[in-house]
């Protein structure tokens, strides 16, 4: 969320909006908004447009890895979750290329398969993101945060009878021992809370 309030922002105050982009824009500020207010089909909705409208030339990497990662994530939380993987998907591969964020695609992606309750693809995606949280030292930056994705891994492992769970489950709990009066600073995006037809 707070990397789109910085893309708006820096390409109102530049004044560049050529083509599509101030549909793409507009249609931004109204899925922000809808999400904000818990009203995730009218996101998914406005989300479609900007993804649709968006023209790699006119709009940045950045740009382009936004409109994708939060058309994904509505999506997942309205239950289209083969197409919220696919979106997410692309955000992951725009942001690897462009140097963004990816480790937040990657997040996404994993919380997406666990609420579905697939373990070994939930798996697969900590296993890709744990070491971009460690070489970024999220455990120190963001560690109400590290402790939840640490539980989440542990979930998904104990979903499969893993014994590690139980050290994953540890180190969270150590983690928000030494941080008592932290807090996780975002929200989990709602996966499958607001099915749509």
């Amino acid at each position: 969320m707070k990397m789109l309030y910085i893309f708006l922002t820096v390409v109102i105050l530049s004044g560049c909006v050529p083509g599509n982009t101030r549909v793409d824009l507009e249609n931004a500020r109204i899925a922000d908004k809808a999400q904000k207010n818990g009203d995730w089909n009218t996101a998914r909705k406005h989300w479609a447009i900007a993804v649709t409208n968006a023209n790699p030339r006119d709009v940045s990497p950045q740009g382009m890895a936004i409109y994708n990662y939060e058309y994904g994530r509505a999506l997942g939380v309205t239950c289209h979750f083969e197409s919220s993987e696919v979106y997410l998907l692309r955000a992951h591969e725009i942001d690897v290329k462009s140097n963004g964020p990816y480790f937040n695609d990657l997040i996404e992606l994993a919380r997406l398969n666990l609420d579905q309750k697939k373990w070994d693809k939930t798996i697969e995606y900590y296993d890709k993101v744990m070491p971009e949280l460690e070489r970024i030292n999220a455990e120190e930056d963001s560690p109400h945060e590290f402790a939840n994705l640490l539980d989440e891994y542990a979930e998904a492992l104990e979903g499969l009878n893993k014994s590690e769970a139980s050290s994953y489950r540890q180190k969270a709990s150590d983690i928000r021992d030494k941080n008592p009066k932290g807090y996780s600073i975002t929200d989990r995006t709602p996966y499958g809370s607001q099915c749509t037809n």
